[in-house]
Parts: structure tokens; C-alpha cells; sequence
């Protein structure tokens, strides 16, 4: 008996981000089990994304995996740069392929839901819907990082609350190319009053584009075409430095040539050990650290 079950959840195709094409009959069954902030988003045109990993959507015991977490995805009509990649913690653009077309699609702290698993032996995965690899890690990293999310200290927010809008005008600056800017503390507990953390830093730049990044940093700036590459680096740096002003103290590092800790790296270039003692920095959400958004399904006990 459980054996034909996994089977048949194989048969019908079900893994991560299987898609479900909202139509009449989704919106029936659905919305009444939806919360009011999300029962909005359960409209013809907008997909249901299954974001539990592959072992669990088949397992054959409903009773072991009762339950399957969806994200419930709005069709926009373009993507914008700034919710890609993970960048925001509140809502991520990507893309899905439709008979090999690219339409694009937002994820919100809304979007995060979970119906019973042994409802999928009713429902139809919408084979014309095809979630590519790029966005498949985004939408991976993203949900992730909505309970993994590191909380910085009080102190530290409040030191650097000055620095919000040079930060924001950094990131819009570079945002072609960037992936994200880490910040590691002398110390994770609260300072006291004035008291400066000590920091290091790493600015990185997304795979495949620091050739590029180089090459308009050197339009952006005639005297610099002749430039070396660890130059133009600096100049990176710098913007980032700048843009923290003398809100932190940084450690000094002599083995770079800016003179601090502050690396330009890649994003293949960021290792665990990196992801250990690094916080990524988010200035757009330096308003908000205390955020009522929902918790992933993962985390709830039901809706």
C-alpha cells in the first residue's frame, strides 16, 4: 500500500519547485484553508511552487510527512534587480520558463504556506511551468534565510543608523553586479554607548560579473583605464567604506593594499568558514530588525 503511494507521487511527477497553475478549481479548495493575508494572492495566473525537498514530497508515510510547503508565487510583469538573488529578506523575483519563455514571479513573507501532503494525489503539476537552476537556488537561499537570518546587535544597529542612506546609495550604485556586502564584529553582544565595533569586511560580487564591474568602474572613471585590477578593486572597496563612514572602526589589515580588512571577493570565492563568521548586511532592512512576518511552514504546525 505505501509502496503504490510513493509510486504514485513519482508518477504524477512531485519534487521541489514542482509547479501548480492556479485556476478555478485551486482557488475553491484552497482559499478557505488560507489565512486572509494570503487568500489574496490565490488568483488564476499565479502558481503554487513546492519548496519541501524532494525525499519528503514522495515519502509514503502521510503520517511521518503530513504536510507539504508551498510558496505561492505572483505573476509580475518584470523582474527588478533589488529582490533578486536573495538581496531582500521580504520578497525575491525570479524567473519560470513556460514553453521555453522566461515570465517572472515574486515570492513575499505572504507567499509562505503548507496544505496536507496527501493532497497531491488529487492536484496536477503543471508540466509546462519549469523552475531552471538559477532561480531554484534563489528560491532555496531565500526561504532559508528567512529563519536563518542572523539578528545583529541593538548597539550596532543603532551605530550605523546613520549610515543607512550612503549604504542603500552604495548598493543601488553597484547593484548590477553585487551580490551582497558581510560585515564580522569584534564582538556579537551589545556595546555600550558609543562604543564602536570593530569590524572586517568582504564586498561580493556576483560569478561572472567582476569583469565587468571593473570594466564600468573604468567608463564611470577616465583617469582609471590604465589602472591595475587590485586598483579598481580599491575603488570598490572604498565606495563600501565611505559609505560606513566612522560608524565602525576597522581592523587593520596590511596584507591589502587598502590597508584594512576589507576583501573583494567572488561569490565562489566565499567559503563556510566565511558564512560561520560573516553577517551579511542588509541596509534595507536596517528600519525594520525586529520584523512580524510570517515564519516559514517549515516552522508552523499547521495553518
Amino acid at each position: 500500500m505505501t509502496k503504490g503511494v510513493r509510486e504514485e507521487l513519482i508518477a504524477r511527477g512531485w519534487g521541489r519547485h514542482s509547479c501548480i497553475l492556479i485556476d478555478d478549481s485551486i482557488i475553491e479548495w484552497l482559499t478557505p484553508i488560507l489565512p486572509e493575508s494570503v487568500q489574496e494572492l490565490c488568483v488564476d495566473g499565479n502558481l503554487l511552487i513546492i519548496s519541501l525537498y524532494d525525499c519528503a514530497v514522495i515519502n509514503p508515510c502521510f503520517v511521518s510527512e503530513p504536510w507539504v510547503n508551498v510558496l505561492v508565487a505572483k505573476k509580475i510583469d518584470g523582474l527588478n534587480k533589488q529582490f533578486q538573488n536573495g538581496r531582500n529578506e521580504r520578497r525575491l523575483h525570479f524567473s519560470v520558463t513556460k514553453d521555453g519563455l522566461d515570465e517572472a514571479f515574486e515570492v513575499n513573507a505572504s507567499s509562505i504556506i503548507q496544505f496536507e501532503r496527501n493532497k497531491l494525489l488529487e492536484l496536477d503539476r503543471h508540466v509546462d511551468y519549469q523552475v531552471g537552476d538559477d532561480s531554484s537556488f534563489s528560491l532555496k537561499y531565500w526561504l532559508a534565510e528567512r529563519f536563518r537570518r542572523d539578528v545583529w546587535p541593538d548597539a550596532f544597529n543603532r551605530s550605523i543608523k546613520s549610515a543607512e542612506k550612503r549604504l542603500k546609495k552604495f548598493y543601488e550604485r553597484r547593484n548590477e553586479h553585487l551580490s551582497g556586502v558581510y560585515l564580522k564584529l569584534d564582538s556579537w553582544e551589545e556595546n555600550p554607548e558609543g562604543q564602536k565595533y570593530e569590524v572586517c569586511g568582504m564586498v561580493v560580487i556576483e560569478d561572472k560579473m567582476l569583469r565587468p564591474l571593473r570594466r564600468a568602474v573604468k567608463q564611470a572613471q577616465p583617469d582609471l583605464v590604465n589602472a591595475s585590477n587590485d586598483d579598481i578593486d580599491n575603488v570598490i572597496r572604498n565606495e563600501f567604506k565611505v559609505a560606513l563612514g566612522d560608524t565602525v572602526n576597522w581592523t587593520e589589515d596590511r596584507t591589502l593594499s587598502i590597508g584594512i580588512a576589507l576583501d573583494l571577493k567572488t561569490e565562489s570565492q566565499v567559503t563556510l568558514s566565511h558564512q560561520r563568521e560573516f553577517r551579511r548586511l542588509n541596509p534595507y532592512t536596517l528600519s525594520d530588525q525586529s520584523p512580524d512576518a510570517p515564519m516559514p511552514a517549515e516552522m508552523e504546525s499547521n495553518l
